[in-house]
């Protein structure tokens, strides 16, 4: 019984460690929300256009969305943006 709690509460943290969007993910977010590209969000941050698409890709997986609409919708639910 102990190992199976220790085991499962690991898991738990992990997975909502995973949940946890990153400060530069909310941002992409953000840019998002207000109608910017990822070409445009790229230039206001000075980072690459594809680490912002992972950036959004990743936010995606978290928040188990399937478009930037959903995402966004996501975030302003949870007063990310």
């Amino acid at each position: 019984g102990y190992f199976a709690s220790v085991c499962c509460e690991g898991a738990i943290l992990r997975q909502d460690r995973d949940m946890e969007l990153t400060d530069r993910e909310i941002e992409c977010l953000y840019w998002i929300a207000e109608g910017k590209t990822s070409g445009e969000i790229a230039v206001i941050l000075g980072i690459s256009r594809n680490t912002i698409n992972n950036y959004i890709t990743s936010v995606m997986r978290k928040t188990a969305t399937k478009t930037r609409s959903e995402a966004i919708a996501w975030a302003v639910r949870h007063s990310l943006v």
